[in-house]
Order: C-alpha cells, then structure tokens, then sequence
C-alpha cells in the first residue's frame, strides 16, 4: 500500500500532525509492506533526509491524506487522481473526514481496509477549446472590476436561459453546493442528486435565481460587456483571465472526484458542520433524529 501525505504548506499545526502520523505509521508497519510519500510543496528546508517527496500528480498513491481545510483537499483532487482523505486542521473543513485526534486511529482503519470509496461528480471546463482543470466544488466566473457587474450570457444545452447582470456566475457540482454557491444562495445539494447548479452572484433584478438542472447538461457563458472583463476561478486556486465573447463551456467530467470515507452519513455532516455551528439553541439539539417506534 501507498499513502500520500499533502499537508498545508504554510500550516505548522498540519505539519506536525503529519509528523505525529508518519511516526505511528513507522511504528505499525510490522511485516505489512507500507509505502508513504510527502508533497515536495513543503519548503526545502522542513523536508527531513530518507524521506520521499513528489509532486501530488506523480504520488500514485492508494490514498492521499490532505491536513488542513478543504482547500487543500480540493488542491490534491485537482493536481492528484487518488482517493483523498481529510483530516481537518482548519476551521470548518465540510469536506474533512476526520478531527486531528482521531487521526491515528483513521489511519490504523485505512492500513486495515476498513473504509469506502464514495464517488462525485467533477466538472470539466473549457475555453475557446482549451480545457482546464477539473473542479470537484465550482466553476466561477466573476467581474474582474471590484464594484462593477458584468453582463453575461447563460446557454444549458445550447438553449439560452438569459442574459444575467451580475457580479459572478457560479456552476456548482452537489459537492460545491455547501461552499461558495450556499453563500451565494444556492441550495444545499444531497450528493446523491446527479445535478448541478447555477447560482448568479449578487444578480441585479430580483427575478434572477439559481437553477438546478440535469448533470449531463451542457451549461455555456459568455461574457457580453466587452469594457471589462472577467476571471474565471476553478475551485478557489487555478484562475485565469476571460474575455469578451470568450466560449467557456461546461460538462460533467468523465473523471470523478473520490472521497475516502469511514461513515456515508451527509446529513449528520451537515447538522454538525452547517447547523449545530451556527450557535441556535433551538435547532443545535441532539442530531439522533426521532423515535420511529413510538
């Protein structure tokens, strides 16, 4: 087996939590044979001599553990093609399997076998045919001029929706429906759901609302003012400049994000993460659910 380590550059508590897993790795090997490998994202001078490092697309690992937030999960799905598991060391981490004390003993239930692969939908993205990295949460494609909205033209399957003013457009998988397009006024989206949406960000007539519609579609944009232009931001990292009447077109990607998972239970994710967060007495109780039998 091969486990990857992709910890948070910049964070010491991440890093010292790989640390701490690394030597309980070592130290449970036993006769099982056990390779691990680290990004070579951490600086030169925190890499410890005997060690391997690569990049996260050549780790060709059965299992990438990411230590941080969800951004850093989301960077090892863009630049990785294995199984990610996340062990949170940010702060609300939806995307995160596992708390830093309990990290050992994932570990131990990886090593094991004792867990599953669950499987979602990514988006690919293309250019005037140039095609980008894919996006396991959202596709976004904002005014590049803080203050001022820009124009842009919405095509699902080749048919027009409508000519949008606003300030962003986001196209959310079922997994990015908690992220940015929940902020934005999307809907929460079961993963289970093959669908996407389209959420426009801060839209300037009120009638313009988000829409969901099937996965396998095809969604298009254009932007349409040609004084200004707009940036394009693949999960919150990979951006880049678009213009006016540039064909930026959207599809279900054939690759699919993967998640490594001790339990497949979102909706007590989303009581522990979205609800019981939020600080309300009346809807922050016990997450058990009712009593069917009575």
């Amino acid at each position: 087996m091969r486990i990857g380590f992709v910890p948070h550059p910049r964070k010491r508590a991440a890093l010292a939590l790989m640390e701490q897993m690394i030597s309980h790795l070592e130290a449970e090997v036993g006769e099982t044979p056990i390779e691990y490998v680290i990004s070579d994202e951490i600086k030169k001078s925190q890499r410890v001599v005997g060690r391997t490092y690569c990049g996260i697309s050549e780790m060709k690992a059965d299992v990438m553990i990411c230590l941080g937030g969800d951004g850093t999960l989301l960077h090892a799905l863009r630049k990785g093609d294995g199984p990610v598991l996340g062990v949170n060391v940010g702060s609300l981490g939806f995307l995160m399997e596992v708390r830093p004390e309990d990290a050992k003993r994932a570990l131990d239930l990886v090593l094991s076998g004792e867990y599953t692969i669950e499987e979602r939908t990514k988006l690919q993205t293309a250019v005037n045919g140039e095609r980008l990295p894919d996006a396991a949460n959202e596709v976004v494609v904002m005014t590049s001029v803080p203050s001022k909205i820009q124009s842009f033209e919405v095509y699902v399957d080749m048919k027009r929706v409508q000519n949008i003013r606003s300030d962003g457009i986001i196209i959310s998988t079922p997994t990015g429906s908690t992220s940015y397009a929940m902020s934005a006024g999307g809907v929460i989206m079961d993963p289970r759901l093959k669908a996407l949406q389209i959420v426009p960000v801060s839209p300037f007539k009120l009638s313009v609302r988000p829409l969901v519609i099937p996965e396998e579609s095809t969604v298009a944009l254009r932007i349409m003012d040609k004084r200004r232009g707009a940036v394009l931001v693949v999960d919150g990292n990979y951006r880049r400049n678009v213009r006016y009447r540039d064909d930026i077109i959207l599809t279900r990607s054939k690759e699919r994000a993967r998640f490594v998972r001790f339990e497949l239970d979102f909706y007590k994710r989303y009581q522990e993460k979205l609800v019981r967060d939020c600080g309300d007495p009346e809807i922050s109780g016990p997450a058990d659910g009712p009593n069917w039998s009575e």
